[in-house]
């Protein structure tokens, strides 16, 4: 089984929201030397459909001088989709939602440290 390590934007309170709607002010050198030594240790991603589906609009049209930007878009991309077919930006692999029942599996994914996760959801899902 395979480790899971994430990076969550997350308020004192616990919420768990876009980054995007709240997190600007806290941006700094600081943060971004956090998540560079972050994903320097993740050899995938882990995503659910709609941030594949996200991400996959914003991040290949972004500059590669971006560490991030080289991550997202190099780093094979593991997505937890029962619906989703195209998978265009990649590398890129699907596996099916799991069901509810006892004995429950995540796909079993090659590799040693998928993360960050980029949903609460789906980070929760795979660690049950």
């Amino acid at each position: 089984m395979r480790k899971i390590v994430t990076g969550l934007f997350m308020s004192l309170d616990g919420v768990v929201d876009a980054p995007s709607t709240w997190a600007g002010p806290y941006f700094d050198d600081q943060l971004t030397e956090m998540m560079a030594a972050g994903i320097a240790q993740a050899d995938a991603i882990l995503l659910g459909r709609r941030t594949y589906l996200e991400f996959a609009a914003m991040w290949p049209g972004q500059d590669r001088s971006l560490p991030m930007a080289r991550f997202l878009n190099d780093t094979p991309k593991y997505i937890v989709s029962g619906t989703l077919q195209d998978l265009e930006w990649g590398p890129a692999a699907a596996g099916a939602r799991r069901s509810r029942g006892p004995g429950r599996r995540a796909p079993g994914w090659p590799g040693p440290t998928p993360g960050p996760a980029a949903c609460r959801t789906r980070c929760t899902w795979a660690c049950r």
